[in-house]
């Protein structure tokens, strides 16, 4: 018989009687349970059933129709160990024909049930602990199948000192055979073995000619770059110059919005001249000669920067002369209490 029909829970035969209220809750359990099987629903008829077999666990009938449940809802393997433990609580109770029906029902589900084996393929070490399921198994056990339920199953291996194995595996809900090869523990650095050092390389030596013989030539150095070949120059920026052209028409768009305000400002202070209404045309105008006086620096200073930014590509491109010293134009822009402008300049 297979590993999980050896899971029989012993220790119940033995366990202390269950109180007059347990067995009252227990036996409501076990007729709700029952009466949820008798419509299907085993999703909910199983949990029932569990419940009434722990409060009571000494019930024969209760372990028998809980592993009825589990079997018709597939899950083979648990119906297996529950049928087992009816049979042990039936000869406890010496209920021969139950025992007898209990078994019938354990030797009919063995050729059904699917296993699972946890196999050695490499050498584990000391300590090491097989989780299945949440359950720890037996190391000494490995390579023996144990019976399970159809689904997904979690195998967990670990050990002091290596690095812990895992894996999920897949099995069919009948008669479904599934082993799974356990690798050597990969042991972690430092703990109880050193790390071997790094190999570094290391540069041969060449080797000596006998005497007499000459040695080999010595590699020629390597090639000058030519002092005289310089880098190429970078290319200049024209960013600067938009940026200015954008001031320009910053300046222009604002000048003459304050421009208009001040025309506006002139034909209020015609219909009713008001002494705030002067000032404020006053300085409105100020401030739009202003604006247009900034617009007129920025504008001009971003054709200055452009046509200099050009001719330094132009140099760069093809000139393979240097650039002759000569005088450069230069456009400052100039700003007064009565308004702006710019004022040119050549540098030599």
């Amino acid at each position: 018989m297979l590993v999980a029909a050896a899971g029989l829970l012993t220790a119940l035969a033995v366990a202390p009687p269950a109180r007059a209220d347990d067995q009252a809750t227990a036996r409501q359990l076990f007729d709700q349970g029952k009466a949820l099987l008798e419509q299907g629903k085993f999703d909910a008829a199983c949990p029932a059933l569990e419940a009434s077999v722990r409060l009571y666990p000494g019930s024969v009938g209760g372990w028998a129709k809980l592993a009825e449940c589990h079997e018709r809802q597939g899950k083979l393997a648990t119906a297996s160990r529950e049928y087992v433990q009816a049979q042990g609580v039936a000869r406890e109770a010496g209920d021969a024909e139950r025992e007898r029906m209990a078994g019938d029902k354990v030797a009919a589900l063995e050729p059904r049930l699917s296993t699972l084996s946890i196999d050695r393929a490499g050498s584990l070490p000391a300590g090491v602990r097989v989780v299945l399921d949440g359950d720890e198994r037996d190391a000494a056990a490995l390579g023996q199948p144990v019976a399970v339920d159809g689904g997904e199953h979690r195998i967990e291996v670990s050990a002091p000192g290596y690095r812990s194995w895992a894996t999920t595996v897949t099995v069919q809900p009948e008669r479904d055979v599934v082993t799974v090869p356990v690798p050597a523990l990969e042991k972690i650095a430092g703990e109880g073995a050193a790390t071997p050092p790094a190999e570094r390389p290391v540069a041969a030596k060449p080797a000596t000619p006998p005497a007499g013989q000459p040695g080999p030539a010595a590699p020629a150095p390597p090639a000058k770059p030519d002092e005289g070949a310089g880098e190429p120059a970078a290319e200049p920026s024209r960013l600067p110059a938009y940026l200015l052209f954008g001031l320009a028409g910053a300046s222009v768009a604002v000048g003459t919005g304050l421009g208009i305000h001040a025309l506006d400002l002139k034909s209020d202070y015609e219909e009713q001249p008001a002494a705030e209404t002067a000032d404020a045309g006053e300085q409105a105008t100020l401030l739009a000669d202003v604006f247009f006086g900034v617009g007129l620096a920025s504008g001009a200073a971003a054709v200055v920067v452009l046509l200099v930014t050009g001719s330094g590509d132009a140099n760069a491109a093809g000139s393979a002369e240097p650039a002759q010293a000569g005088a450069r134009p230069a456009l400052v822009p100039v700003l007064g209490p009565a308004g702006g402008g710019l004022a040119g300049t050549w540098r030599f």
